[in-house]
């Protein structure tokens, strides 16, 4: 719902949602869970003075989810309330805008894991946090003739607790197989806090007639409760040369740089300690030409070099259970240096009056450095296809999208002599994925707001889509089992949306 105030400037929304998650899974896998997610926005503008405009905004989400596997041998139960909030204020100063805002933010998210696998891990796991914060912002434009200077300040304070616990028993066959201890039980329980501070400045202008220029830097520092400090300066810088009437060239180059939040102290690693910033560089060389008024044409070229990545934990065999950090093939990830490039290539226009199209195409290479040479991130994605077709006939819109990618890096593992033998991480590929997903979608005005009816069909064709792996040790006497999950088969959505 939206409106505006009586007798005044300003304006109002309120929007609620209530994901059907849990009606799907009730209807296709009863045993699955009832994952239920909802949430509430709310804003509001009004005038305070003339040439300034005040506003409020709430937005509150309470996500249940409550999720097995259908042989009961995993369960993850997680429990999350996030509020979130601002009060800004936007005028003018002679000829400078300003945007002010004062944002909170409120989170708790409580988790409770537990896996009794006889082949793998027996459980649990509780992992409570709750995180609570202030930020001020101050934005600020200014006009300098044909220029613009942007430039602005924010100051903020973060406060969290962490509750996290982990237990686990491994069995004999896995603790052979994977080479980790058979017992793991460690407990944080910490208190963090961080304090930050960031400014930023901006120019764009055109130092020539085809040229735009757009410059920038941005420092940034946190100091941590933990005794430790870090801080950041990133400079960037983007050129668009227009070199003909339909065809411009684009080169960007900036360098960016990841410091923790106090919400990502790496307790799922044992450690109280928050890690070192990660830096990255990233060059864009883009060319875009337009065949006319409604149709383009765009190609990138991009290349990202990563100092420092921040290690993590992934699942050697299996990325998609319920309680990773409970699973006996996780392993920690950490790269000396990573380094990501490819290129990208969109198309979108009409292809007549009824009907209009977009393709795109993209081939890259993502890549991790150790001591030891170069792996392949586990999201490495050399080719990637997407094209789809719309048009209205009928008093509906209609789509049809087809995606395909080839397959994602996964580890080997075979069977030798009745045994399970791991290979190299992310030494194989798993098969190409290919989905055609359709939609209807159709809005009805009625005499209050408007309806909207949406029916879709994801992997039309019901296609086996190979996502992961996983297999049972074999009891006595019996060889091992692999076994290959796939992605989502043929499933029908219904929605149903009324503005008003």
């Amino acid at each position: 719902m939206e409106g505006q105030w009586a007798g005044a400037e300003g304006d109002w929304q309120i929007a609620a949602r209530r994901s059907t998650l849990d009606l799907l899974a009730h209807a296709f896998e009863p045993d699955l869970g009832k994952p239920k997610l909802t949430d509430v926005f709310t804003s509001a503008h009004w005038p305070v003075r003339p040439g300034w405009l005040a506003s409020v905004g709430l937005l509150s989400a309470l996500d249940e989810t409550a999720v097995a596997e259908t042989d009961g041998s995993e369960s993850s139960q997680t429990d999350a309330h996030r509020l979130q909030g601002w009060l800004g204020l936007d005028g003018r100063i002679g000829a400078i805008s300003l945007q002010t805002r004062i944002a909170f933010n409120s989170s708790d998210t409580n988790r409770i894991g537990q896996i009794s696998d006889e082949d793998g891990a027996k459980g649990t796991l509780l992992d409570q946090r709750s995180v609570k914060s202030v930020l001020l912002l101050q934005d600020a434009l200014l006009p300098l003739g044909d220029a613009v200077l942007r430039f602005g300040w924010q100051a903020g304070r973060s406060d969290v607790a962490y509750d996290y616990r982990k237990a686990v028993t491994f069995t004999e066959k896995a603790t052979t197989l994977y080479g980790v201890p058979e017992e793991q039980n460690f407990v944080i329980d910490a208190d963090t806090a961080a304090d930050e501070q960031a400014a930023y400045i901006a120019a764009q202008w055109s130092p020539a007639a085809q040229l735009t220029a757009d410059v920038g830097l941005r420092g940034e520092r946190r100091k941590y409760d933990s005794g430790q400090q870090a801080a950041r300066l990133d400079p960037r810088l983007s050129l668009l040369y227009r070199s003909a009437r339909r065809m411009a060239w684009r080169l960007s180059w900036g360098t960016f740089t990841q410091l923790a939040s106090a919400a990502e102290l790496p307790v799922d690693r044992e450690l109280s300690r928050f890690d070192r910033p990660e830096r990255s560089s990233l060059w864009v060389l883009g060319w875009d030409y337009a065949f006319g008024p409604q149709r383009t044409l765009r190609l990138e070229l991009y290349d990202r070099r990563t100092r420092h990545p921040w290690p993590h934990l992934e699942s050697l065999i299996d990325p998609l259970v319920l309680v990773p950090e409970l699973r006996p093939d996780q392993v920690l990830v950490a790269p000396r240096d990573g380094h990501s490039w490819g290129a990208d290539l969109y198309w979108s226009g009409w292809l007549s009056d009824r009907w209009r199209g977009w393709m795109s195409y993209s081939y890259s290479h993502a890549v991790d450095a150790f001591d030891s040479g170069h792996v392949s991130r586990s999201w490495d994605q050399r080719h990637a296809f997407v094209a789809a077709l719309t048009t209205d006939r009928l008093g509906w819109g209609w789509t049809a999208m087809l995606t395909a990618h080839s397959g994602w890096p996964t580890t080997p593992i075979t069977v030798i002599d009745d045994e399970l033998v791991l290979g190299r991480r992310n030494a194989a590929r798993l098969g190409g994925y290919v989905t055609l997903d359709l939609k209807a979608q159709r809005e009805v005005r009625m005499q209050r707001g408007t309806l909207r009816l949406t029916a879709e069909l994801t992997n039309a064709t019901d296609r086996r889509n190979p996502c992961c792996s996983s297999f049972e040790f074999g009891g006595d006497g019996e060889p091992p089992v692999i076994d290959q999950h796939q992605w989502l088969p043929l499933l029908p959505l219904l929605s149903m949306s009324w503005q008003f």
